[in-house]
């Protein structure tokens, strides 16, 4: 399986799951916006490898996905808040990154 954070429109991730039917994809964004878009588009195009999850990657990966879940992972936009008030959204540090290693199969 292969996980994407942060989807955005999520067209990438959309395109390998077509691509790729007999691997299985997952895509993590806390935005409602664009995770209702990818949701809609992948059952639009009836796409069945592909499982969208509204909410935090950190939590998913720390609190429910098991170790070695994964043989990939892609990151994208991790930290776009420059400000140090955005300093709690950004998803890249040491400790997200050790993790990230344990999901990986």
């Amino acid at each position: 399986m292969g996980g994407r954070a942060g989807l955005l429109q999520g067209g990438d991730l959309l395109r390998r799951a077509q691509e790729d039917p007999a691997r299985r994809f997952l895509g993590v964004e806390t935005a409602s916006k664009y995770f209702r878009l990818l949701a809609t588009r992948a059952r639009r195009r009836r796409v069945h490898n592909l499982l969208t999850v509204r909410g935090e990657a950190l939590y998913l990966a720390a609190a429910v996905l098991p170790a070695g879940f994964a043989t990939a992972l892609h990151v994208y936009f991790p930290d776009p808040w420059p400000k140090s008030r955005h300093h709690k959204r950004r998803l890249i540090d040491a400790e997200s990154i050790d993790l990230g290693r344990r999901r990986r199969g």
